[in-house]
């Protein structure tokens, strides 16, 4: 068995010029979209995501996929803990060059749909008498 001959493809390839690395990015954007919405996620959380995807990359400059995990430390530890909420919703006009990222909200606050309170009393168990039940107080005053 005889050994081939292995040739360096980067040698017969031009360097990528900026167009192609653009087309690139949006091809692998596009692949993510179309991807999630395969698996049946909600347009809203398509996105959502883009949106976020977007933003790191005006920060970063560059194409994501040269993103190091300390450019990511970077990014969640003081880039979006600096941005103050009057510059999150990009409402002034002299500070165009102030990144504008949308208002960090409480966990409560991503969902807008109506919850039942968590310590609310309800009666699970049919078969069991509701008067026999011990509720919530009743066991510390015994």
């Amino acid at each position: 068995m005889a050994l081939a001959v292995v040739k360096d493809l980067r040698v017969a390839r031009a360097p990528a010029i900026a167009e192609d690395l653009e087309a690139l990015e949006t091809d692998v954007l596009t692949g993510f979209v179309l991807a999630r919405a395969a698996a049946g996620l909600a347009d809203s959380t398509i996105a959502a995501d883009m949106s976020h995807l977007e933003q790191v990359r005006a920060w970063f400059g560059r194409p994501l996929w040269e993103l190091e995990p300390s450019d990511i430390d970077i990014y969640f530890g003081k880039v979006l803990r600096e941005v103050s909420p009057e510059h999150a919703g990009g409402t002034g006009s002299d500070d165009q060059d102030v990144l504008r990222l949308p208002r960090a909200s409480s966990q409560g606050g991503l969902c807008s749909a109506a919850h039942n309170d968590p310590y609310a009393q309800c009666w699970i168990m049919r078969s069991v008498d509701p008067l026999r039940l011990v509720r919530a107080g009743q066991a510390s005053e015994r």
